[in-house]
Formats: C-alpha cells, sequence, structure tokens
C-alpha cells in the first residue's frame, strides 16, 4: 500500500485520495509490517480507479518489482533461481507460495505449456468480492519478474475470469556470460539491501515478541485464576449436600484461594419455610476489613458471602480473582438449593402421587356419574320447558288481544320482552333437544327432494336484511341449481347458525359469501366464508363444543349467543352423513366448510319412532338478537338524592333494561351497552359501583374493571361482575383486574341489591377510614404552616404600634386614607395571628376557643379577605340577622372566605354571587349561592373530601371546602351543598348566641360597595 500512496504522491495526487470511506489511517495503511482483509483493499483500489486506467494499473504494477518489497527476492532470486523457478516459487500454493504470504485469499495454480511458457491461473476463495484492478496488477507485475534476474520483460496475455484471472506467460532465456558478470558484480550491494531488509525485518519481531510475552504473562494470571478455580469448584462439588457445600466452599476459599476468613450467612424462603445455614473457616485478621458480596440468585438476594484478605493482599488480584471465583461459588450454593428442594420433594412425592391419583379417580368417577344424570335430567328439563314457555306465549298474546290499542308505551315494550325471550328460549330449548338426540342417535331427519341453490338464495334473501343493519354485505356465489335429498329443516338451520355466527364476528364494511359446488354424484359442499376477526388457532378445535363461545365478544351489541349453535351444526352434518371443518379465509376471517350426502332419500337414522326428536323450524333473523339500535350510553335515572350512582354495562338490552330499572329503585344508575361507552361514563361522573358482564362488544368486562380502577378516584369503588359461567378460571380473573364479587346469571333480584347494597356499606367505611387519614395528615400540615405564620403575624402586630408612635397625629385620622390602611393591616394581621393560635390547638377531642361575636362584623372582615376574587363579580347581600354568634372568629372568618372564593371561582367572570343571612328556628342560616355550570348530582358529596377538586391542575387544593364544613361542625353546626335555581348553593347553619352586645366593624367599605 506504501507503493500505491507513493505512486499517487508522484503524480502530485494526495494520497488520502486512496483511503475515502475506510476507516484504517493512511499511517497504518503504509507501515509494511501491518496487513489489511480484502474488503479494505477492494475499496482502496475501487478510489484508485477513478483515476488510474486499466494500463496505469499494469504499469504501475510493473514498476512494483523494483520495490523494496521484491528487495530481498531480487536477491536471491539472482543467487539462486532461474526465471521459471522464480515463477513457480511465487505461485505455490500454500505457506511456502511468495504470492500466498502476500494474500491469502488467492488461490494459484502453474502450468508449463513448453519452451519459456507458463500458465498461471489465479482465482478468488469463496465469500470475497472481484477486483479487477488488482489483477491488472498482477499482470503488469508477471511481465516484470524476469528483471529481477536482469533479463527483458515477459509477454503476459490476460483473460478475466468471474473471480479470477489466467495469464498466459512467455518469458525470456538466461542472460549468458554478460549476466553472470551482472550477478557477481551486484551481489554485494543487493547483499548490504536485503541486509537492511532483514535489520528491519527483525526489529518488526522483536516489538511483537514483547507484545506477545506480554499476553503470555496476562494469560498465566489468568491460567492461575482458573485453575485456582476450577480447584475450589471441584472441592465444591464434592457432594450437593447443602451443609457440605457450604462448608466446602468457605473452607477452598481460604485453603486455595488464600484468603485468610471466609463467612457465608444464608438465608432463604423455601415452600414457606423460612431456611437458615451459616457456614465460616478461618481466623480474621486484626486491621483488615472485610469485602461484603451479596448472594443473588435469579433476582432475589438470599444472603451474603463476607471475605477478609490475607494482610498486605494485593487488592486488584484480589478483585480479579473474585469475579472469576464468585459464579462458581453463586452455581454450587445454587445447585445445592435445588438439590436440597428437590431431596425434600421426593421424600413426600410417593404420598402425593398416591392422594392425588385416588383424588383424580374419585373425581373421575364422580365427572361421569355428573354427566350421565345430567344428561338424563337434561333432556326431561328440555321437553317439560316447552309447555310453559308456550303458556306464557299465549297469555302475551291473549293481553294484547284484550287490551288492543290501549296498551301504554312501557307495557308494551315489556310485552314485546317477553315474546322475545320466548322466542330465544324456544330456540335454545329445540337446539339442545337436537344436540341431545344427536348424541344418543334419536336424532331423525326427514330427507327430501329440493334444488339446494334456490333454499340458499332464500335464506340469503331472509338474512340480507340483518347483515345491511350492520353494513356487512352478504351475497350467494354457486351453482345456479342442484337437485339433491336433505332434511331442508336442518338444511335451514345449519345455514342459519352458520350465517347468524358470521354476522356477529364480521366488522362493518365487511363481506359474508355462501358458496355451492357438488363435489360428487352423490355429495356437496357448502361454505360460509366471511371477513371477519378470524379465529385464533387454539380456539378452533372448541368451537364445535358445546356451550363453547370462544374467548373475543361479538362485534355487535345484542348479538350474543348460546354456544350451541356449531356443535348442532356439526351434529346434523354428521346426520346428513357429512362433517364440517373450519379454516383460515385468504385475507382474513373464517372459512366453514359443510359436506353433505344428498343421494336417494334413506332413512339416515333408524330408531325408534316414540323416542325419534325430528326438527323444528328454524327461526328467522328476526326472532334472533340482533338489536343494532341498542342505545350505547343511557341518560342516568333514579332518585336524585340517592347516596349512590351506580353505573350497569350489559350488551343485552333487554337484560340492560331490566337491571337499570331494578337499581334505578333505589339508586342514581347509568347504562352502557359495551365496555368502552361504560368506560367514558365512569371518567365523566366518577360513578360508587360497577356492575359490569363479561362478554360485551368493543371491550370485555375484565378490561373494562382493569381500566376502571386505574381511574383516578375510583380506587375504592367496588366491582361487581355478572356472568353466565360460575368458572374458576373466570373467577379469578376478574379479581385479578379489581372486581370484588360475582354474580352468577340467572340471579334473584334481591341478591343483586344485596350485594351492591353491602359493598356500598365496605366502601362508605373503607372512605371514612381513608378520609380520617387524610384529615390527620391535614392537622399536620395546618399546624406546621400556622406554626410558620405565627411568627410573622406577631412581628407585624409588634411592629404597628411603635409605628403609630412615630407617625404624624394628622396621618393618624380616621379619615386619613394612611390610617385606614394601617388599621387594615393591624385587623388581618389579628386575624393571622388567632387563626395560627386556633390551628395549633386544634385536634378533634379539643374544645374550641370560642366567644360572642357580632355576625355583620364577621361577614365584612370576610368579604374585605376576598375582595381581590370579586373586581369582576357582582356580590348581592341580603343581611336579615344582626345578632351575635359565638364561635372561634379566625375559624369563622376562615370559614365565609372559602365558600365566598369557591362562589366566585365558580361564577366566573361578570358572574353573580348572592349570600343571605337569616335566622330560623333559633339558628343562624347562611346561604351562599353562585350562578355557575353547578356541580353534577353524583359529586355533591365528593367534593368535601380532603384534596378532592373539579378544578383544573394548578387552580384548586381540594382543602377549601373539607376545612369549611370541619370548621363548621366543630361548631355544632352543618355545611350541606344544596339545589339553586342556576348554580349551586352552599347552606351552613349555627346556633346563635343569646347576648345582644354588639361589636364594632372594621374600617373598609367593601361591604357597602357589595351591598
Amino acid at each position: 500500500m506504501d507503493f500505491l500512496a507513493q505512486a499517487f504522491e508522484n503524480e502530485g495526487r494526495s494520497s488520502q485520495e486512496l483511503i475515502g470511506g475506510i476507516p484504517d489511517s493512511l499511517v497504518r495503511l503504509r507501515n509494511k509490517h501491518e496487513r489489511i482483509d480484502w474488503e479494505t483493499y477492494r475499496k482502496i483500489m475501487s478510489n484508485a480507479a477513478r483515476i488510474w486506467t486499466t494500463n496505469d494499473f499494469e504499469a504501475h504494477g510493473h514498476q512494483l518489482v523494483s520495490s523494496p518489497i521484491y528487495r530481498p527476492l531480487a536477491v536471491v532470486g539472482r543467487l539462486l533461481f532461474t526465471a521459471k523457478e522464480i515463477y513457480h516459487w511465487i505461485h505455490q500454493r500454500g505457506a511456502k507460495g511468495a504470492g500466498n504470504q502476500l494474500f491469502t485469499c488467492i488461490l494459484p495454480e502453474i502450468q508449463d505449456l513448453g519452451a519459456n511458457k507458463l500458465r498461471v491461473t489465479l482465482r478468488l476463495d469463496g465469500g470475497h468480492s472481484m477486483v479487477p484492478e488488482f489483477f491488472h496488477v498482477t499482470k503488469g507485475t508477471l511481465a516484470a519478474v524476469p528483471r529481477v534476474l536482469a533479463l527483458p520483460s515477459a509477454k503476459v496475455e490476460m483473460r478475466l475470469l468471474e473471480s479470477g484471472a489466467i495469464y498466459d506467460i512467455t518469458y525470456p532465456s538466461g542472460g549468458g556470460a554478460l549476466a553472470w558478470t551482472w550477478k557477481t558484480f551486484s551481489w554485494p550491494f543487493a547483499a548490504r539491501r536485503a541486509a537492511r531488509e532483514l535489520k528491519d525485518a527483525n526489529e518488526a519481531l522483536v516489538r511483537r515478541y514483547n507484545e506477545l510475552d506480554e499476553a503470555r504473562i496476562t494469560l498465566d494470571r489468568q491460567a492461575t485464576q482458573l485453575k485456582t478455580a476450577h480447584s475450589i469448584s471441584q472441592v465444591i462439588h464434592g457432594g450437593l449436600n447443602l451443609e457440605r457445600t457450604l462448608e466446602a466452599i468457605v473452607g477452598a476459599l481460604v485453603r486455595v484461594g488464600g484468603f485468610a476468613s471466609a463467612r457465608i450467612d444464608l438465608q432463604r424462603n423455601m415452600e414457606g419455610q423460612e431456611l437458615l445455614r451459616v457456614a465460616e473457616h478461618g481466623d480474621v485478621p486484626q486491621g483488615t476489613h472485610a469485602i461484603l458480596l451479596p448472594l443473588t440468585l435469579r433476582g432475589v438476594e438470599i444472603g451474603r458471602l463476607s471475605l477478609w484478605p490475607q494482610v498486605g493482599a494485593d487488592m486488584a488480584e484480589v478483585h480479579s480473582f473474585l469475579e472469576v471465583v464468585v459464579p462458581t461459588v453463586y452455581m454450587a450454593i445454587d445447585n445445592a438449593l435445588t438439590f436440597h428442594a428437590v431431596v425434600d420433594y421426593r421424600n413426600n412425592l410417593e404420598g402425593m402421587v398416591e392422594r392425588r391419583t385416588t383424588e383424580l379417580q374419585e373425581a373421575l368417577d364422580q365427572l361421569r356419574e355428573a354427566q350421565e344424570v345430567r344428561d338424563k335430567i337434561f333432556a326431561n328439563i328440555n321437553h317439560e320447558i316447552r309447555t310453559p314457555l308456550s303458556l306464557i306465549t299465549l297469555a302475551a298474546k291473549e293481553v294484547e288481544r284484550r287490551v288492543g290499542t290501549n296498551l301504554d308505551g312501557p307495557t308494551q315494550r315489556r310485552l314485546d320482552d317477553i315474546n322475545h325471550c320466548v322466542r330465544s328460549m324456544l330456540d335454545l330449548v329445540d337446539g339442545l333437544l337436537l344436540l341431545a338426540a344427536g348424541q344418543e342417535n334419536k336424532l331423525r331427519l326427514r330427507p327430501l327432494r329440493c334444488d339446494l341453490a334456490h333454499v340458499i338464495n332464500a335464506s340469503v334473501s331472509t338474512w340480507t336484511p340483518a347483515a345491511a343493519l350492520h353494513g356487512i354485505e352478504l351475497s350467494y356465489v354457486g351453482l345456479d341449481s342442484c337437485v339433491g335429498f336433505v332434511d331442508r329443516g336442518a338444511f335451514d338451520r345449519m345455514l342459519a347458525n352458520l350465517v347468524a355466527n358470521a354476522i356477529k364476528f364480521t366488522p362493518s364494511a365487511g363481506r359474508i359469501v355462501i358458496g355451492l359446488e357438488q363435489t360428487a354424484t352423490d355429495q356437496v359442499q357448502v361454505t360460509v366464508s366471511d371477513t371477519g376477526i378470524g379465529i385464533a388457532d387454539g380456539a378452533k378445535r372448541r368451537v364445535f363444543e358445546r356451550f363453547e363461545q370462544g374467548d373475543v365478544p361479538p362485534l355487535h351489541g345484542g348479538s350474543r349467543g348460546s354456544g350451541i349453535g356449531l356443535s348442532l351444526v356439526e351434529s346434523l352434518a354428521k346426520a346428513h352423513g357429512g362433517s364440517v371443518d373450519l379454516v383460515d379465509t385468504p385475507g382474513g376471517g373464517s372459512t366453514f366448510i359443510v359436506t353433505l350426502g344428498v343421494g336417494e332419500p334413506v332413512d339416515l337414522t333408524a330408531v325408534d319412532e316414540q323416542t325419534a326428536v325430528e326438527l323444528t323450524q328454524s327461526l328467522s333473523p328476526g326472532e334472533r338478537a340482533f338489536d343494532p339500535g341498542a342505545p350505547t350510553i343511557t341518560i342516568p335515572h333514579g332518585d336524585p338524592t340517592a347516596a349512590a350512582t351506580v353505573l350497569v354495562a350489559e350488551d343485552d338490552p333487554g337484560l340492560l333494561q331490566s337491571v337499570t330499572t331494578l337499581i334505578g329503585e333505589k339508586y342514581r344508575v347509568l347504562a352502557a351497552s359495551d365496555g368502552e361507552s361504560a368506560l367514558e361514563m365512569a371518567a365523566k361522573y366518577r360513578p360508587d359501583v360497577l356492575v359490569t358482564d363479561i362478554g360485551m362488544p368493543r371491550m370485555d368486562g375484565i378490561e373494562l374493571t382493569r381500566r376502571f380502577r386505574a381511574l383516578d378516584g375510583n380506587r375504592l369503588a367496588p366491582v361487581i361482575i355478572l356472568t353466565a359461567y360460575g368458572r374458576l378460571s373466570q373467577r379469578l380473573t376478574g379479581f385479578e383486574a379489581g372486581a370484588v364479587d360475582f354474580v352468577v346469571k340467572p340471579f334473584q333480584p334481591e341478591e343483586l341489591m344485596a350485594r351492591i347494597r353491602s359493598q356500598l356499606q365496605i366502601r362508605d367505611l373503607a372512605l371514612r377510614l381513608h378520609e380520617k387519614e387524610k384529615i390527620s395528615a391535614l392537622g399536620m400540615l395546618s399546624s406546621g404552616l400556622a406554626h410558620e405564620m405565627r411568627n410573622p403575624a406577631n412581628i407585624v402586630l409588634n411592629a404597628i404600634e411603635p409605628l403609630e408612635r412615630y407617625l404624624p397625629r394628622e396621618i393618624l385620622t380616621p379619615e386619613h386614607p394612611a390610617a385606614r390602611l394601617l388599621a387594615v393591616i393591624k385587623v388581618n394581621a389579628l386575624h393571622i395571628s388567632e387563626l395560627s393560635r386556633e390551628l395549633l390547638g386544634l385536634a378533634p377531642t379539643a374544645e374550641l376557643q370560642t366567644e360572642s361575636r357580632a355576625f355583620p362584623a364577621l361577614l365584612c372582615q370576610a368579604v374585605n379577605t376576598v375582595s381581590g376574587a370579586f373586581e369582576r363579580v357582582r356580590l348581592r347581600q341580603t343581611i336579615e340577622y344582626e345578632g351575635m354568634i359565638r364561635c372561634s372568629r379566625p375559624l369563622m372568618i376562615q370559614v365565609l372566605v372559602n365558600l365566598l372564593e369557591n362562589a366566585a371561582h365558580s361564577a366566573g367572570p361578570d358572574g353573580e354571587v348572592r349570600l343571605w343571612a337569616f335566622a330560623a328556628d333559633g339558628r343562624l342560616v347562611i346561604e351562599i349561592a353562585d350562578n355557575g355550570p353547578g356541580v353534577p348530582v353524583e359529586l355533591r358529596e365528593k367534593i368535601f373530601e380532603p384534596f378532592f377538586t373539579t378544578k383544573v391542575p394548578g387552580k384548586g387544593t381540594g382543602l377549601g371546602l373539607p376545612l369549611a364544613r370541619m370548621y363548621v361542625e366543630r361548631h355544632k353546626g352543618t355545611l350541606k351543598i344544596g339545589n339553586s335555581a342556576q348554580g349551586c348553593m352552599f347552606r351552613v347553619e349555627l346556633p346563635v348566641d343569646g347576648e345582644t352586645t354588639s361589636e364594632p366593624l372594621p374600617a373598609n367599605e367593601l361591604l357597602r360597595n357589595h351591598a
């Protein structure tokens, strides 16, 4: 590379152009003792190719023979070799070849073609890129090789290959006596040059030897550490007993590792039992400090390793040694602990296996017996259910017939609900009877000749409106005519169940396609494909099981099924001598493939006529629970003064209406038909209880519970889950999400109301405890603030009297502005001092320091304090009570200040606040109302909780109203929030004082200005 750089510089170009885009420095590339990889060499030659032509590369290759790298070759070659021998010496393969010593990735081959003719083939080994410039340089070098022997240049012809080149060389014969004379004459000078080259090479080798020697010393040290660690490992792993392992570790660290003393303190909880072990070895030397290493296994700290080095030990080597040994120690302790657990488990395993086997066998016997009893009871009960359902239907129709058009809206809706539920129950009973009959080989089909294509088209026409309501396209693609023998009722029911299932799980703007194909003379294949959400691989095996509804809820509200539809399809397909399969639809969705035998009519299932179950007509889409118009959110209803708000989330419209009506008799109710809507309402209204179903569209009940509990203010709000299944896995999942109770459908109304009532009572207790903690924290905060406020207030008060003495008498007249300002300062400083004293002495059991005060004076002081809040808010006052009240003056002023400030903030700029004070039933009543947006009913009690605020962050602390209520209650009074014609009103009731003494008003005009 130094030769190339020198050639660039000789042409007046910068050698830096060669290394563009290469991380290596030019200094390193020009160092003849360094090597570079082939990819770096390719980039260098690519940079050179931007300037040099092919002839330039060959010319520089020709000149390369005279470079220093070829000087030893020239000396040796002139003394020992002919031209042919030099060519063979350069192109030997392997370490003996001079070419392979320079380029290890080149595979050379050489052939003699006759007198003075050779063929040299150079190929790149696999994985290296082709560099044409290298082979052009090599051509020039091969032509110049005879010049080493003082002979003329050789003639070289080159052919480039895909990853190499072939060179045909014609070299000159020897030079005769003149050549021998030249070699004799030039030998001393060539030898001197060779000696210099050998000296440089020797110096480089000496440097490399020193580097290797340093590396050898480092490796020796590491080998010693590894050997020591191996010795310790052999000692440690002599056995897996925990006590012996710990003793072996500390002993090995002292005897082999060279430490003065070692100690292990082990503390581990295993299967609920505390495991404590201590092992130590050696004597602790005086004046040394221990190295403490925590024993951590799988992220859990289980103890500590303490090590005392020998006096005068090299701490760097000690720590280096520990880096090697400590992992081995950890692994040994881990293995011993694992072995200890395995031994303990093995000792109890046989008894556990025997007990578990007995339990499983008993459970299996009970399961088989329960299944047999269940199937018998199930079949009998289903037969008996049809009679009362029929009576209910007849009764509902009779009511409609008798009353006719006189029915009011709610009554008509309830009758519609009855008819809808009866039809759903009949459909479910029919399906269950057919399933039971199919399992007991008692299902009787009546195959008739019909055109299956015509039947499918009729079914498509029937189901198209139901699909269109959800924005889904339903179509038929198949044969125009296909005659076969099937049970028409069974065929209709299979189609209905498959299409209904597809509609449930296909989003709006999706497609459902029904196909028909004749696969054999007596066999057809019906496909129902959708572009819905698809079915997970793990659930595909379960979709044809009874009562299996999958892990994903339907996409459309009110469309939940019973979980027997697909199981019934499979039974009916088998009864026709066919089958049903499920595959993924290309592009997303599911495809059900039903294969049916449609040959000559035969008695497909020969059974006793007395026990046979025949098919009934399948239900139409209008009789199924598809209600796309179901309300997403119901306006809150119920008693507006109720103590609690309950949010109900249920996707079945009928059940949602029934539950909300039931709960609304006692509580305020919020209703939502899916999880996302319920979460939005929870964030807005902050309900006290959430009652939710599990399977709902858009968001299921488990996820709703998890997000509901994460909302601010809902940490203590209980969640009750309604579910049709009481499986333990569902209960555990619900409890993990934050639910506190489960109600299994069907349920009694009294049960649901009792559970809601009990959970509200528990919540109320938790809130009271929570509030008590807040009040305690608030008391500490108030005391701290009062202590900090009292000293500055006293300083101001103590400074006012000297200030009055120093001021001229004409300034201290009541009419002078300075005197009035001084009076305001004195009054407010006194108020702060008194308030601080009251707060410092305030305790739940302490008695207030009260005195008789004129109410107008207190009110005037409060209005004066909040004057800044009423700069753009109008204050209207009606003061009908001018008597006395017995109170703590600073605390009562603070109550009025907090209520007035809150009202001014709610009214907003250009708003209005009305204050009315009057006596009623021996008590003072103070009403403060504003014309602001008001407080929602469900939040009216929450605003008195400490730190709760409806203001934007940074605009309120949530302490004003809680403190006001606490101060009022300490005065044997009440503070409530009530209704107002507009905005919000707070009502304070306090006992009045019978004394009639008056109190002068403070110097201010704010009261008159706002009156």
